[in-house]
Formats: C-alpha cells, structure tokens, sequence
C-alpha cells in the first residue's frame, strides 16, 4: 500500500469464519452499514476503491492466488479504474504507517492518528449510551 502497488487482498476463506463473513482489514468499513448511519463515518475506508477483493470463501490458496492474477490482469487491461485506484492508495497510504510525529492539521493521518480518533468516536456513542441507560 504504502509502496502505491494496488494489493490483492483475498475476501474470507478461513475455516473458522461463516462464508460471507468480510475480512476485517484496519479502518475496513462495515459491509451493509450505511456510511451516514455509522458514528465512524469519515473514518472508515472502502477497500474496494484501491484494492483487489477476490472472494477466498473456502478455496485453496492456488485458487486464490489465480484470482488475484485474474483480477490484476483485467486491471491492466482497464486505465482509468487502474488510475482511481491509484489516487486513492496514495490518499489512505499514511493510515497504514506510523509517523514519528503527530500530523499537522490538514495533513492525513497516520495509523495511530486514525486509531485516537476512531476509539474518541467508540468511547463518546459508548459513554451517550450509558447516559441513556441510566437517565431512563
């Protein structure tokens, strides 16, 4: 990622995961939860936007291997999907590092900037909560 290769990541596949159940990659946003319900909006990221996601569920890991060459080869073969993917990489790139300093405001963040904000978000909708519980 950090590198600007679009990855081949492989969607499930694990024996001791439902088929279906997504991958949780860091930031991943959660399948079938609309983006403006969710408290963590803004910082969740959609995968499929700079990323290979070749369904895994159950196969061998040959099988997978030829889905991702599969999937990069109709990459190649499509510029324009190829150069979106590519502009939102180099967006999300810093999520997946550490900087040796905390980034100035309106620099992107960094992985553990993202990680501050994100349990912020849990720890404020988890505090709202138990007031609620506890007012009722």
């Amino acid at each position: 990622v950090v590198t600007g290769c679009v990855p081949g990541l492989v969607e499930g596949g694990h024996p001791a995961y439902p088929k279906g159940e997504p991958t949780w990659w860091p930031w991943r946003k959660s399948p079938g939860i609309s983006a403006a319900a969710s408290p963590l909006r803004g910082l969740t990221l959609d995968y499929s936007a700079f990323s290979l996601l070749p369904d895994g569920g159950g196969n061998t890991n040959s099988d997978a291997a030829a889905c991702v060459v599969r999937e990069s080869i109709s990459l190649a073969a499509d510029a324009q999907r190829l150069s979106r993917m590519r502009v939102e990489l180099a967006r999300v790139a810093p999520l997946f590092v550490y900087a040796r300093k905390r980034p100035p405001a309106g620099v992107p963040d960094d992985a553990f900037e993202r990680l501050r904000k994100t349990l912020a978000v849990v720890l404020r909708v988890h505090t709202e909560s138990m007031a609620g519980m506890l007012s009722a």
